[in-house]
């Protein structure tokens, strides 16, 4: 999903925009520059809290097996942090 996409899906949910306090969707831009800047460890942790949360879903999944080969490695981001 691009930063395109995300931008139009949010800007077709009003309901979304409500509940969490704002009246349009952020810019393209405004979502990339954020993401340039924030450290890997914030991926890194919502990843880890992802899968500890959806488990039992993701064990039921046929694929599951390639989630646990990576797991206890860290997740790296190709960008240099600023």
């Amino acid at each position: 999903m691009s930063f395109r996409d995300l931008a139009m899906d949010i800007d077709q949910s009003p309901e979304f925009l409500a509940d969490i306090g704002i009246e349009q969707s952020p810019a393209k831009s405004t979502m990339s520059d954020g993401n340039a800047k924030r450290d890997y460890h914030v991926f890194e942790e919502l990843y880890y809290l992802l899968i500890k949360h959806y488990k039992n879903q993701l064990s039921m999944w046929p694929g599951y097996k390639a989630i646990q080969e990576i797991e206890g490695m860290h997740i790296k981001s190709s960008m240099p942090l600023s």
